[in-house]
């Protein structure tokens, strides 16, 4: 990107909210440097909304407006790059830069290396005036009963989705909640504040004890003693003992069999199952707790949606002839995904269908030789012919 001619084209997921704006400032820019703030912002201002994208530049046209020079401009992309807020890509005669959202307060402190590095970049006391900013005084639900009902007890199942082709703007909203998922605050408020931080009592700690409940079939008595008996000595849970004592409490009991789907697979059932479910319905068999656990560490550590996640495991599971692989492979494939920004589970058919294509399609090595032909995808094709009959 040394030359100034060099055409440029921007594009991002969303736009920045007042929130994303503080963080970037007060949170980010110690780290990242003044230079690396202003292109950042720079590349959201030439955005068009509607599109998430903005008209094609040449490089000197950034080079002029931001007053560096190209050696400074790089090193601010590479400080951009290397914290998770941008991504380059080169085309034969062009760059595609793409922007990503910055964390959210809560997880650029609790949950990333940003925390730490801050705080040794700006001192323990400006760390503690910056994230004051950002603090919240929740209101107490104590003496309260929770009235709310879940999605399901009020909009009835439909029998076809809607289908469109479309991008929208996602914001963060609440959560729908499914009546079956376990009363987790009811287990959180049985287990004393002298013996449970607050900070594991968070939105995220509770879906996190949801979906651990879900996969390894707990209910609420056993969660809780679960929880106790996984307290560490600063009141926080070792998740890591936990899920040990739930594998083994999930492998000691009896549980009914499981009904093997015989039907295709459908865009509805990918986006209302759970991956567990899936797996199990597949292979026609429940699930070994090994299983279990490498879907809750994708559940946990891919940020992928559900469905596209289940799109994914039924696609390996018939590559692999019914066999459920180890983490690092499926790690390999959402590396893929990601880049191709599959986010739905039409994405992630769309683009196993693009990939299938490749491989089926007539081509020769060096040599003249023919690649073989790849036609073990049956279950892709029925889904494939019930698309075009709809």
């Amino acid at each position: 990107m040394k030359d100034p001619h060099t055409p440029i084209k921007v594009t991002a997921h969303d736009a920045l909210s007042p929130t994303h704006i503080h963080t970037l400032s007060l949170l980010y820019r110690p780290i990242i440097g003044g230079d690396a703030h202003s292109l950042y912002m720079l590349l959201h201002a030439l955005i068009d909304r509607s599109r998430l994208a903005s008209p094609t530049y040449p490089h000197a046209f950034f080079l002029d407006l931001l007053g560096l020079q190209p050696e400074a401009f790089i090193r601010a992309r590479r400080a951009l790059e290397a914290s998770g807020l941008l991504e380059t890509f080169e085309g034969e005669e062009d760059y595609l830069l793409e922007l990503y959202m910055p964390l959210s307060p809560e997880a650029f402190i609790k949950d990333s290396p940003f925390g730490p590095y801050l705080k040794h970049v700006i001192g323990e006391d400006r760390f503690a005036d910056l994230i004051a900013h950002f603090k919240i005084v929740r209101t107490q639900k104590k003496g309260y009963t929770q009235r709310s009902v879940s999605f399901d007890e009020v909009f009835p199942p439909l029998r076809k989705p809607i289908s469109t082709r479309a991008a929208y703007i996602e914001s963060q909203s609440k959560k729908v909640q499914i009546s079956h998922a376990k009363d987790i605050e009811l287990v959180l408020d049985a287990v004393p504040k002298s013996l449970l931080s607050e900070k594991m009592r968070t939105t995220r700690v509770k879906d996190k004890l949801r979906e651990m409940a879900y996969i390894y079939q707990l209910n609420e008595e056993e969660l809780q003693t679960f929880i106790k008996q996984s307290l560490n000595d600063d009141k926080t849970i070792d998740f890591t003992g936990m899920r040990t004592r739930a594998q083994r409490a999930y492998q000691n009991k009896e549980r009914p069999p499981v009904e093997k789907k015989t039907d295709a697979y459908n865009l509805e059932y990918f986006k209302r199952v759970h991956p567990k479910t899936l797996l199990e319905e597949t292979t026609g068999m429940r699930a070994p707790a090994g299983d279990l656990k490498v879907i809750e560490r994708l559940i946990e550590n891919s940020e992928l949606p559900l469905e596209v996640l289940n799109v994914m495991i039924a696609y390996v599971l018939k590559e692999l002839e019914g066999q459920f692989p180890v983490y690092n492979y499926f790690e390999k494939i959402v590396a893929e995904w990601k880049r191709a920004d599959v986010e739905t589970a039409d994405d992630a058919v769309n683009h196993i269908k693009r990939k299938l294509s490749r491989r089926t399609a007539p081509s020769r090595r060096r040599g003249g030789r023919e690649k073989p032909v790849d036609t073990d995808i049956d279950w892709f094709d029925e889904y494939l012919k019930e698309q075009e009959e709809e």
